[in-house]
């Protein structure tokens, strides 16, 4: 069951309208995300870089250029430690070719999901050390790798932490104490003693600030340009730095200069830190929706050889590349290389200075989504069996085993559990000496909290308040069940399922005009949801299912003042109420444009029905 709950926020909505010139309904909306007072509302239409925070606030930010400085000034190698999500394949190829560009000697390693797991191992420090590394930098991880990173200082390695997700700690007397890994420098917003003002940024945010930061000590200025088509003018650090950068993603003519590799450089870091923070499903709010917004406009004048094939593998076109198609298909492909076989496919695709290795490494990843799609769909379908088949409902924390799940679809598995069924859920896996899984969560409940308190039953986990990754020893399973369920205190309140309306409003008010208006709230995503508005009374007048799965459900529509809607549901399931012809709904929709045959018209995307029949 969904609970529908309007947002009742007090402001004088016509007068911020005027004020800002926008619609008068646009304004309420930008007053139900909580923008009150003036300066954080020019701040939400204006999403300018200028807005975003210092990067020197970063505790150890500033220790960590200098180490890096040292590295680079006595030609020591430095390796970059990521992950295999898109967080972990973006934030290794901002750190790479950022550190490429000031005259890094440089290369990168991830782990292997099945023989590795995640994060920074003993076996990635071990191969550092043969390797001659002389310092270890990691982005997406590294917050809990407390041994390997103890491994790492003991022989001799400097050691650069940089991450964002939750710091390991322990209670003493009723006081949680933070327990950093020992390195060099530690830096992530999730640190207590952290005083950067915006706590969620994701890995490739963070590695974005290091490089930002490291140019502006060093190589005099990441923001030294103007952007936009006028001349651009820079002094003798920016033309050094240029002779540094890899070029190999732009065009080879004498007229290039070493300005527009700068200015293409900067632009695609960026471009990066946007597609992380939207795929690793960070909160959309202050400089994340700035970082997000820049890089969906700016993806278009991309010179990354790599992120163009990716773009042509999945059959998108720039003018329709939003945080939709940021999530929902350029996240997963990317996702699937790490999950199928290794995230190096995907690093070394945006890493790539040939057109045609591009072509073929976007293919492979391409191919490699669609068979997980399929997997993921069959591992599904059994999870939903063995729940419902086990009486597991019972417990308001879902811990489900499928032993023979392949391990690179257990996040998505555990997903669409936590969609289907609304509550906190660990979908596990069997591996070669354990088992290993990962778990997605509800607002009100802290998995990563409450993964802490059971941590003596794990043999490793991280993450943050909505998802985590971890493994156990199979004998632990039913422990870990138990003491989930023991330690919940989960009200009915949390457990029910919201979608907040922004207002109740006929479709009728919605031209094409004003749907493009809105399109200033965008990026969508975590705690900036597309507006969703409510209807009332709606006659269906026609009932039809469309697609390959007949999962698509399009209703015609129409209200007591003869005015006629299209409306549209997208992936039904067997849980979904479906009216009939002549019964009278309510729901509550987001209007969207539809472009079909040449035609643009007004459509009502469905969020949820209920019948007053």
């Amino acid at each position: 069951m969904v609970k529908w709950l309007q947002h009742a926020k007090k402001a004088d909505f016509r007068a911020l309208s005027v004020k800002y010139g926008i619609d008068p309904l646009l304004a309420r909306i930008i007053r139900n995300r909580d923008y009150e007072e003036d300066a954080l509302i020019e701040s939400f239409i204006k999403a300018s870089l200028s807005d975003c925070h210092d990067p020197s606030l970063l505790a150890d930010a500033s220790l960590a250029c200098s180490l890096l400085k040292e590295a680079i000034d006595a030609g020591q190698k430095i390796r970059v430690v990521g992950d295999y999500d898109v967080d972990g394949v973006c934030s290794t190829t901002i750190l790479v070719k950022g550190l490429e560009a000031c005259g890094a000697r440089v290369d990168y390693d991830v782990p292997n999901r099945v023989t590795d797991g995640y994060g920074m191992n003993e076996r990635i420090v071990d191969d550092a050390i043969r390797d001659g590394v002389d310092l270890i930098i990691t982005c997406d991880n590294g917050i809990s790798a407390a041994d390997a990173a103890s491994k790492a200082k003991e022989a001799g390695l400097k050691l650069i932490i940089t991450d964002h997700h939750g710091v390991p700690f322990l209670m003493e007397d009723g006081k949680k104490i933070q327990l950093l890994p020992q390195a060099d420098a530690v830096v992530d917003p999730a640190r207590d003693d952290c005083p950067y003002p915006f706590k969620r940024l994701c890995g490739a945010g963070v590695a974005l600030k290091i490089i930002k930061l490291y140019f502006d000590k060093y190589m005099g200025g990441f923001d030294s340009y103007r952007d936009n088509n006028a001349e651009n003018d820079y002094n003798a650090k920016n033309a050094e730095y240029a002779k540094n950068a890899n070029n190999a993603d732009c065009d080879n003519n004498d007229n290039y200069d070493s300005g527009s590799q700068i200015r293409d450089l900067v632009k695609d870091l960026r471009i990066f830190a946007s597609l992380a923070t939207v795929a690793d499903v960070v909160s959309l709010t202050d400089e994340n929706r700035i970082i997000v917004k820049y890089g969906m406009e700016k993806i278009k004048e991309s010179k990354n050889l790599g992120l163009l094939a990716l773009i042509e593998a999945c059959d998108l076109k720039f003018n329709k590349i939003n945080s939709f198609t940021y999530g929902f298909v350029l996240g997963p492909t990317i996702n699937a290389a790490g999950r199928l076989e290794s995230a190096k496919i995907a690093i070394d695709l945006f890493l790539s200075k040939d057109p045609e290795e591009a072509r073929v490494l976007a293919k492979k990843m391409r191919e490699l989504n669609e068979k997980r799609k399929s997997v993921t769909d069959e591992e599904a379908n059994l999870a939903y069996e063995l729940i419902e088949r086990d009486n597991m409902l019972k417990d308001k924390v879902l811990v489900v085993y499928l032993p023979e799940c392949p391990e690179y679809v257990a996040g998505i598995v555990a997903s669409r559990i936590k969609d289907r069924y609304y509550r906190p859920s660990i979908l596990l896996t069997r591996s070669e000496a354990m088992i290993k899984g990962s778990a997605r969560s509800i607002e009100g409940y802290n998995l990563f909290e409450e993964l802490t308190k059971v941590k003596e039953l794990l043999d490793k986990f991280g993450g943050h308040p909505m998802a985590a990754g971890l493994s156990l020893k199979e004998e632990n399973l039913d422990k870990l069940r138990q003491r989930l369920n023991e330690n919940e205190n989960m009200t009915e309140e949390i457990l029910t399922e919201k979608k907040w309306i922004d207002a109740v409003v006929s479709p009728s008010y919605f031209t094409v005009d004003r749907i493009k208006e809105f399109e200033l709230l965008e990026p969508y995503g975590t705690d900036n949801d597309a507006p969703i508005f409510g209807a009332m009374k709606l006659k269906v007048d026609d009932v039809r299912y469309l697609g390959a799965k007949q999962n698509t459900l399009k209703l015609s529509l129409s209200d007591n003042f003869g005015s006629n809607y299209s409306a549209i549901k997208f992936r039904l399931t067997e849980d979904d109420k479906v009216p009939v012809k002549g019964d009278v709904i309510n729901m509550i929709y987001t209007p969207s444009i539809n472009e079909f045959n040449n035609r643009v018209s007004v459509q009502c995307i469905i969020e949820d029905i209920t019948s007053i029949n």
